[in-house]
């Protein structure tokens, strides 16, 4: 679901149509460590705007990073000047407070040829890389509808020239009726080597517009399965600040288990239409499937000091994590009205017995394709 950033006013869903982007549709108790666990606004936000170009003058969304040898690199999406959604990508080398566009701003995967499932839009990429080269997971659709809307696949030897993989997406929704019977969107991968196994948290939305997370299993990347558990990260109780969605979920390895920060609204704050005050929390899980809130949530709202309403609107929307082994902190890139802002950690973050210096992926071996 990206809420888009640009010039028009953000969305709350995520829908392109050719004239306008519009609109569719257990708590871990409380300890010393829990409530350490803040983020701080980096004050020269945001550190990316949409460039004016034909593939990003309207709109960039859904960041995801990934440290590199003391660089991050970043894929996100793009709506251009003919409303359809592509994924670029630019790299930082100062932790995130400044951006260079890669392939001179070229798409690294453009639209599928006319008649094929993603022929009109993608968007919220996710990128692991393993020993084979890099994995590109994709929400793809055929029309500026979100109906049916599905992941897909494509791989790179070098994270810019990516290529897909078949010609159908690898997960798709549920059937009618079920938790995400509309579309799915917005992966999150890592891969678990302790038990050989691929792990992808998902959005998933259902027909009456409720968003939650889900996990799909995988052995090679390629063949998913979902969770029977799923979704593994529901909505919260009626009346609290995640009630209504619940997605956009980014996920690190934390010491010995996973930290999701996710992306979240109240159905109080959507009675107008449009998310005034967005919330991200953070969830930990040791394997995946049974994960705990975090007391403190929401460690970030869109009104969380600094404020500025032109900077923090519409955010903090698809935050993604990455650790900084420079600084010893965590990063968070997300999305809002202005672009793409970054908030790091506090010390006391840093410091948690979970949070040493832990890969933000790790990386099985080569696999075929």
């Amino acid at each position: 679901m990206a809420q888009w950033t640009g010039s028009d006013k953000p969305m709350n869903v995520k829908m392109w149509r050719a004239t306008a982007l519009l609109a569719t549709a257990g708590v871990l108790t409380a300890g010393a460590a829990d409530a350490q666990l803040r983020w701080v606004k980096d004050p020269s936000n945001p550190v990316m705007v949409h460039a004016v170009n034909v593939f990003e003058v309207l709109a960039i969304g859904q960041p995801a990073v990934l440290a590199e040898d003391g660089t991050l690199r970043l894929w996100y999406s793009a709506a251009g000047i003919d409303h359809r959604g592509r994924i670029l990508a630019a790299r930082s080398t100062d932790g995130g407070l400044s951006w260079q566009r890669e392939k001179g701003g070229w798409p690294v995967l453009d639209v599928g040829a006319p008649g094929t499932w993603d022929s009109f839009f993608l968007d919220t990429p996710e990128v692991v890389h393993d020993d084979g080269g890099y994995r590109l997971y994709y929400y793809g659709s055929d029309s500026a509808g979100t109906a049916g809307a599905s992941i897909g696949l494509a791989t790179s030897t070098d994270g810019l020239h990516f290529e897909r993989h078949g010609s159908e997406p690898v997960l798709g929704p549920g059937p009618a009726g079920s938790w995400d019977g509309a579309w799915i969107e917005s992966p999150a991968v890592l891969f678990d080597a302790v038990r050989d196994l691929y792990l992808m948290w998902y959005t998933g939305i259902d027909g009456s517009g409720r968003v939650r997370i889900g996990l799909a299993t995988s052995t090679d990347g390629i063949a998913w399965d979902k969770s029977e558990a799923n979704p593994v990260l529901d909505l919260g109780p009626a009346g609290s600040w995640e009630d209504a969605w619940v997605g956009v979920p980014g996920v690190i390895r934390w010491r010995d288990g996973f930290l999701m920060a996710y992306s979240a609204v109240s159905a109080t704050d959507l009675a107008d239409g449009t998310p005034d005050d967005i919330g991200v929390g953070l969830a930990f899980s040791q394997d995946g499937v049974t994960w705990h809130r975090l007391a403190g949530n929401p460690v970030l709202r869109t009104t969380s000091p600094p404020h500025d309403p032109e900077v923090d609107a519409s955010g903090p929307w698809a935050p993604d994590l990455a650790w900084d082994s420079r600084s010893h902190r965590f990063l968070m890139l997300y999305e809002s009205a202005a672009g793409f802002n970054l908030a790091v950690s506090t010390p006391e973050l840093a410091r948690h017995p979970r949070a040493r210096a832990v890969p933000r992926r790790t990386s099985p071996p080569a696999r075929p394709r």
